[in-house]
Parts: structure tokens; sequence; C-alpha cells
């Protein structure tokens, strides 16, 4: 990852802010073949939205305009106060929770309904932990399904 890319992500990223009137910092940092970008500030809230829905949007948007003026395919991460980090966290104990009750049961154990990105942190979680896990159901239903 070239230096260059990460100060240019970090001006871009805060003239994005800047134009949308909110009142946040960003810190940029090269992890491996990625750009992790934090934004933390006042107005974290109003970037997250309900339910991560305008964070969504941000990291969207932000990503088409880095990815045009930085090196060629470079992926980038984007979490705003830690939200997506805590985010993480919850699905792991909720996956966690669900092994230990199929353990106890010997039954296969469902999963609340969860987008494509929880699903990839929970199908990950579950088979690091020695598990298996399925997704079932279509659209808004799909859910995870751990068994052994």
């Amino acid at each position: 990852m070239k230096e260059s890319d990460v100060k240019k992500a970090k001006k871009i990223t805060e003239e994005f802010l800047s134009m949308l009137g909110a009142s946040a910092k960003a810190n940029v940092f090269a992890v491996e073949e990625y750009l992790k970008i934090e934004i933390d500030g006042k107005d974290s809230s109003l970037l997250i939205g309900y339910h991560g829905d305008n964070l969504r949007a941000l990291k969207h948007i932000l990503s088409i305009c880095l990815k045009k003026q930085l090196s060629e395919g470079v992926i980038i991460s984007i979490d705003v106060s830690g939200y997506l980090a805590q985010k993480e966290e919850r699905i792991k104990q909720m996956a966690q929770k669900a092994i230990d009750k199929f353990e106890k049961t010997g039954r296969p154990q469902d999963l609340p309904e969860m987008s494509p990105y929880e699903r990839r942190i929970a199908h990950s979680y579950i088979s690091e932990q020695g598990y298996l896990s399925e997704s079932v159901g279509e659209g808004r239903d799909r859910h995870i399904v751990v068994t052994k």
C-alpha cells in the first residue's frame, strides 16, 4: 500500500465529510492490502443512520470516489465510531450462543435474519469454532443454521 494512497484517501474523505456538513474527522491506515478508514466526531450518529443505513451509503459512495483516485485494486474498509466493530462483536456473541445451545441440545440452531455482510461474519466465526453453518431462506428471511 502506497503512503500517497493513505494521504490521498484521508484528504478525499475529509473533503467529502465537509461537503456533507458533518462535524467528523477521518483516520486512515494501511492494513495489509486494504485501507482502513475510521471516522469519528460529533455527527457520528448521523453518519451511521438507522441500523447503519447511512454508513452503508457512505461506504458505497466514498468507495467509488476513492477507487477512482487511488491505486488499482485497493480494498476499502470504513467504520464510524466503531459501529461496525461493535456489530461484528454482537454477531459473534450471538453465533457463540447458538453454538452453545447446539452443544446442549444436539439440534440445529437458527440465528435471526441477517444481511449478507452479517452472515459472512457469522459463517466465518462459526467455522473458526469448528462448526458448520448454512444460509437458508430467501430475501429478508435468509438466516443461518448452526450444525456440527
